[in-house]
């Protein structure tokens, strides 16, 4: 029984990163395995299998923080619909307790991610260069979130090209790197690119594949050549979107223009800080920023031009707003509990496979540096893509006798 379990969740897990961007309600696959794991725990119930330290402590940032939200919610008479997003975050713990007792190869998920990559990615350079879909975006208007996947999964296979892999396999990381990169310049994710930036030099310079600096030199400039070769291309639209950003900057400090992306943000950000300010330890509730944002604009502290929006635009102003100081803390716990834990076993310089670490760190690290300048978790996608990946990445970890104990 436990066997055939196993086969059927590693066949969902191959095609579940996919259908969160190309099927509408594409997170039901994520469902079944939360469904099936519940049952393969039932069946393996009989097997001892102790809760480590850093189990616990992972398993810990999940729960407090949806804990955080709800008691938020009810302490300012909240609607149940305000913790059904974060509510996933809960059903990411039977999936993680399952998959570190399970048998799941390793290769079903990692085959899923490089599915994904050249999937998204050749769909976004022929929709670019020659006007057609390969197949439609389930949530097309959602440039951030298809921008990020792109981001993560580009430097994610980037940093997998190695000298013991082999010409081949190195030439198909770097497809699949190259499409994930350029979906993300080409859905112009302006916060995507920064954290992608961002990732790639910390992870170069904490370099979890141990390469060396011949090899260090060849993925740079691979990369930057990449990058460049999309950056001078008129089809991408990356050259237009940085001279704007400078533009939007410059009309912004010099004559306090806010009517842009990137002066509404500004805007925003500055209600928030003044918001929080007032409401520094248990914030003002979730989903009510724009009721005391419009209070602001009343008063002219804030323009009309953010009248529109519903939140700061920024995950951890968002959450210092709405669940103040408290919140924020296990928001910084549960987005920063990956990478410290990853660090670790760079540091320590475990033998735990380095696609691992890689995989772990790419992931919070371009969620982590998202949240700086978007909103991650009021998004049912993004929210389940991290909830349940992370959860996943780490339980396989779990499995791994050389993991590094905190």
């Amino acid at each position: 029984m436990a066997l055939y379990l196993d086969r059927l969740i590693s066949l969902i897990i191959f095609f579940s990163i996919g259908s969160l961007l190309f099927i509408d309600k594409g997170g039901i696959l994520l469902g079944f395995i939360f469904i099936l794991s519940l049952v393969g725990l039932f069946v393996r119930r009989h097997e001892s299998s102790p809760l480590k330290k850093w189990e616990k402590l992972f398993l810990t940032s999940f729960i407090s923080f949806f804990l955080v939200i709800l008691a938020n919610v009810i302490y300012f008479d909240g609607a149940l619909r305000d913790i059904d997003t974060m509510s996933r975050f809960i059903f990411a713990i039977p999936i993680f307790l399952y998959f570190r007792k399970s048998n799941i190869s390793n290769s079903y998920l990692f085959s899923g991610l490089y599915f994904a990559a050249i999937l998204f990615g050749a769909n976004v350079f022929s929709q670019k260069y020659a006007g057609m879909e390969i197949i439609e975006f389930s949530k097309p208007g959602q440039v951030g979130i298809i921008s990020l996947y792109g981001g993560m999964l580009g430097t994610l296979f980037y940093f997998l090209i190695n000298k013991n892999n082999g010409n081949i396999r190195n030439f198909v990381y770097f497809v699949a790197g190259y499409l994930g990169i350029g979906l993300s310049v080409l859905m112009s994710g302006r916060g995507v690119w920064l954290a992608s930036i961002v990732t790639f030099m910390l992870l170069f310079i904490f370099n979890p594949m141990h390469w060396t600096m011949k090899e260090k030199f060849k993925v740079s400039l691979t990369v930057i050549v990449s990058v460049f070769l999309l950056y001078i291309s008129p089809q991408s639209g990356m050259k237009s979107k940085i001279d704007t950003t400078l533009q939007n900057s410059i009309k912004y400090i010099q004559e306090e223009d806010h009517r842009s992306s990137l002066g509404a943000r500004l805007e925003m950000w500055k209600g928030a800080l003044l918001i929080s300010k007032e409401n520094i330890f248990f914030g003002i509730g979730e989903n009510n920023f724009k009721e005391h944002k419009a209070k602001l604009i009343d008063k002219g502290i804030l323009t009309e031009w953010v009248a529109r929006y519903n939140h700061p635009h920024g995950e951890y102003l968002a959450t210092l707003t709405e669940q103040g100081i408290i919140g924020l803390f296990f928001l910084i716990y549960v987005l920063f509990f990956p990478i410290i834990f990853s660090l670790i076993q760079i540091r320590n310089k475990s033998q735990i496979s380095d696609y691992k670490i890689v995989m772990v760190a790419s992931i919070s690290l371009h969620f982590a540096l998202y949240s700086l300048t978007n909103g991650v978790f009021d998004h049912q996608n993004t929210t389940l893509f991290y909830s349940i990946f992370i959860s996943i990445f780490l339980a396989l970890w779990s499995r791994d006798k050389n993991i590094k104990e905190l």
